[in-house]
């Protein structure tokens, strides 16, 4: 499990943590509070105690430092940084994540609390979290070196598209009035977080909407084998400029090799490899997509 900031571009999606003073707002169903004697008070709450499948959970930690001296909050893999997750499934077994980072990628990301401070993160555990049968889930975070402790009871329900498309709905009309563009990148990571195919008019939306990279956008439509995220992975290429350049055209190769219709697919891979040997972004020619696995 790893939080991530929004400088991050170009790894792979996993989970979101968005540190700071502009947050979603937090439906409090559930908290957990434990003290550090001398040093801190933790308390965890879920957004929504009670999700679909398909729906991202959101789990908002509030860290109030105690002292007088600033404390840095290591965020970074899981057990790396100063939280460890652990998740118990419906039939009470613990689960086990089957993500496991690259060599190198175990970045930590320090967030500064100011002494007496009080500091609130985000985050939103992304598609490689094992939340994918109904049922009731125990999500137990751990605090080092203090270990203090909370639990959290989430309730995932069968998938709902009516509710999932109404949720995106409102995330979308929320990016649109965001008051900056910071506010805008966190939602547009909660679209991007979503890990189900309903979510993909409206993550291309969100990114029409927004200043932000499209790394996020892009290695969440990447998840979906769908003709409408292959048409919304194309067309955020064709907004794409830089260096990010190079990754999104990779993810789009990777998933246009997979078409099934053969003339669609030709199409769309002719048009890629065309467009890496004249584009500027792409001086030494075309990057290499991604190996596939079978």
């Amino acid at each position: 499990m790893t939080f991530h900031n929004y400088s991050w571009i170009g790894l792979p999606l996993r989970l979101i943590g968005v540190a700071g003073f502009v947050l979603l707002p937090a439906m409090v169903l559930l908290a957990q509070e434990t003290a550090m004697p001398g040093r801190a008070r933790i308390s965890y709450t879920l957004g929504r105690a009670e999700i679909s499948v398909g729906e991202p959970v959101d789990v908002i930690v509030r860290f109030e430092n105690l002292g007088a001296n600033d404390l840095d909050l290591e965020t970074g893999d899981n057990g790396v940084g100063n939280f460890v997750w652990t998740v118990a499934s419906p039939d009470g077994k613990p689960v086990e994540y089957p993500y496991h980072p690259p060599s190198g990628d175990t970045a930590s990301f320090p967030f500064p609390v100011l002494g007496r401070g009080t500091a609130r993160l985000q985050l939103i555990l992304d598609e490689r979290t094992p939340f994918r049968e109904p049922g009731r889930y125990i999500l137990t975070i751990r605090h080092l070196p203090s270990g203090s402790e909370g639990s959290l009871s989430l309730l995932v329900e069968p998938r709902n598209e009516q509710k999932l498309t109404e949720r995106c709905r409102q995330l979308v009309r929320d990016l649109k009035d965001a008051r900056d563009e910071s506010e805008r990148a966190i939602l547009l990571g909660r679209l991007c977080a979503f890990h189900d195919p309903v979510a993909v008019p409206f993550i291309l939306e969100g990114v029409k909407s927004s200043q932000s990279p499209n790394d996020f956008a892009m290695v969440s439509l990447a998840k979906f084998d769908t003709p409408d995220a292959i048409q919304a992975m194309l067309d955020i290429l064709d907004r794409t400029k830089g260096s990010s350049h190079n990754h999104a055209w990779s993810l789009t190769y990777g998933q246009a090799v997979r078409i099934k219709d053969t003339a669609r697919r030709e199409q769309i891979l002719a048009r890629l490899l065309r467009e890496c040997t004249t584009a500027p972004e792409h001086p030494s020619g075309c990057p290499a997509p991604p190996v596939q696995q079978r």
